[in-house]
């Protein structure tokens, strides 16, 4: 049998034992709530981008419905001045003139400036009829100007697009 300094021996080691364990549940149990109470910051934090990110979409998106409505309005409004233009080619230029007329040049400034060409001043002393002071290189050269311009705005349109493509493609 053994004695009793063996037994005590025993029984200290086992209580030793006993605080061991019990003080390796507790302390497991204190890690697992701070990883528990982690996992719910990250989440939470998560959550929060997520919904930034929704509302920076939405207002982006708000903006580009905008952008486009305005613009289709303009390219409306234009469709509408061109189309009305053209419709008073056949008032105001004659197919029979070997020259530039007055009438003519009425029709391309209405067209480039956008406006009706009833609502330009008409030249003194001068129908539509009559020879413009315009020769056609001098109408060569202007309608070639109006083209250039109109293909740098193409440009700046295209390189805006080649933007926003661009823009949508990241994610925000």
């Amino acid at each position: 049998m053994p004695s009793l300094a063996t037994i005590r021996a025993i029984a200290i080691l086992v209580i030793l034992a006993a605080v061991a364990i019990g003080a390796s549940v507790v302390t497991h149990k204190v890690d697992n709530a701070r990883y528990l109470t982690l996992e719910l910051k990250v989440a939470d934090a998560a959550d929060k981008a997520k919904a930034q990110a929704v509302a920076k979409q939405k207002e982006l998106d708000e903006v580009a419905q905008a952008a486009a409505v305005k613009e289709a309005e303009s390219r409306q409004k234009i469709i509408t001045q061109t189309v009305t233009t053209i419709k008073k080619v056949n008032h105001y230029v004659q197919d029979r003139s070997r020259c530039i007329t007055v009438g003519l040049v009425r029709v391309l400034v209405a067209a480039a400036r956008g406006s009706d060409p009833d609502l330009l001043p008409s030249t003194a002393g001068q129908s539509d009829d009559a020879c413009a002071a315009l020769g056609w290189r001098d109408l060569a050269s202007w309608i070639v100007g109006n083209f250039g311009v109109a293909r740098q705005n193409e440009g700046q349109l295209n390189g805006l697009q080649d933007a926003l493509r661009a823009r949508s493609a990241v994610k925000p």
